[in-house]
């Protein structure tokens, strides 16, 4: 038995089939911090392209990485791990060997180092 995927692609705004690949693209954007991809048609990504124009053309190019909103990185390596319930023992905190350190004992670590 032969299977076959077939994938349809359609405009994300009023839900036509984009049959022919030249006929539509993925157009990726972002707007306070958030990125947006949506699938459109030429003529759809042409509008959305024309009716931006006059923000993008006095507005300035980033990189990626300056307009993503900053988020504090909770996941530690597990050397950091290590290293912080050595130093919490070391000061007297009691903490277990295994499990979640608490925010307060990684806070007062940080606030150390």
């Amino acid at each position: 038995m032969a299977r076959r995927l077939i994938e349809h692609i359609y405009d994300d705004l009023d839900g036509t089939l984009i049959s022919d690949p030249s006929e539509g693209r993925t157009v990726t954007f972002a707007i306070n911090g958030t990125s947006y991809a949506i699938d459109l048609t030429t003529a759809h990504a042409e509008e959305l392209e024309e009716s931006l124009r006059p923000f993008t053309r006095v507005a300035r190019a980033v990189k990626s990485s300056q307009y993503k909103r900053r988020t504090r990185d909770s996941r530690r390596g597990q050397c950091d791990l290590e290293e912080i319930r050595k130093w919490a023992r070391e000061n007297d905190y009691d903490i277990y060997t295994r499990g979640r350190i608490p925010a307060a004992v990684v806070k007062a670590y940080d606030n150390a180092h």
